[in-house]
């Protein structure tokens, strides 16, 4: 999204996003609970299932585009590592706030309708430390290495070392 801007972005997000929610409302229904369901369990609807797979697509959606949002707004800052990492927090403490709010907020699930707050916040700080640990450095990389490239073909030039 550095080089090539947000309006890409977003069209590839929304060409994701049906597919993506099929998927997860398929494979959760094979699987609910844990376990094999086999394939009979799609011939009924899942409210539970449909919950979460909603709950994800509609986080998704609201995470997506508000860290393509915060990216966009950052990347022609010159440290290259401010972008996404705004746009990493920024965009993942929405996608896991929306996601637990709308999958377990007052769900069938007690002992996730009571704990979805806690839960959430593990898992938010888990994909920040991902992020942080392992892509962020491996953005860095594999930007530099594309604007090498680019610049070889024309004026752009490398990130500083700073």
């Amino acid at each position: 999204m550095r080089i090539f801007g947000a309006p890409l972005a977003r069209r590839i997000i929304f060409a994701v996003m049906i597919p993506a929610l099929l998927v997860s409302y398929v494979v959760s229904s094979l699987f609910y609970m844990g376990a094999w369901q086999g394939f009979a369990a799609l011939a009924n609807f899942n409210l539970f299932v449909a919950r979460i797979a909603a709950a994800s697509f509609m986080a998704y959606a609201l995470g997506q585009i508000l860290d393509v949002h915060v990216f966009n707004r950052l990347r022609q800052n010159r440290r290259w590592w401010l972008a996404p990492t705004a746009s990493t927090l920024f965009g993942n403490i929405s996608d896991t706030l929306a996601f637990f709010f709308i999958a377990f907020w007052r769900s069938p699930d007690a002992f996730m309708a009571e704990h979805w707050m806690e839960i959430a916040l593990v898992d938010y700080c888990f994909k920040v430390l991902i992020s942080i640990i392992f892509f962020l450095p491996m953005y860095g990389v594999l930007l530099n290495m594309l604007l090498k490239k680019l610049a070889d073909k024309s004026e752009i030039s490398p990130l500083p070392a700073s």
